[in-house]
């Protein structure tokens, strides 16, 4: 199955200590990351819009090729430097990643951040 796409759907309910500085500055480091990692196919992140009540508070969502692709842009240590610049702002998280076509154009609904 490693020939299929994956999208990787994060969500962040942040912690009463972090701060909007701080936010600014996890979503830039995931912008700047997802710029030079290799293997993304598309790539969004960024805070609830507030058009449901009781929504997380930010979220990431990136396409890649195959699971190879994947696994190398969460294992990279860029990757890890910025998830344990999370980790402390966080009152809890979740993850998904799920089959998605290889090539996003495929896809029937396009995303934005």
């Amino acid at each position: 199955m490693n020939g299929e796409g994956v999208l990787h759907i994060v969500s962040f309910t942040w912690n009463d200590n972090a701060t909007a500085q701080q936010i600014d500055e996890i979503e830039q480091s995931l912008r700047n990351y997802a710029r030079r990692a290799p293997g993304i196919l598309s790539f969004h992140c960024g805070r609830d819009i507030g058009l449901v009540d009781g929504n997380v508070d930010f979220g990431v969502a990136a396409s890649f090729p195959d699971e190879t692709a994947f696994k190398a842009y969460r294992e990279h240590p860029d990757h890890q430097e910025i998830v344990r610049a999370i980790i402390p702002l966080l009152a809890r998280s979740s993850g998904l990643q799920m089959r998605s076509s290889a090539d996003p154009s495929a896809d029937h609904r396009e995303m934005t951040s």
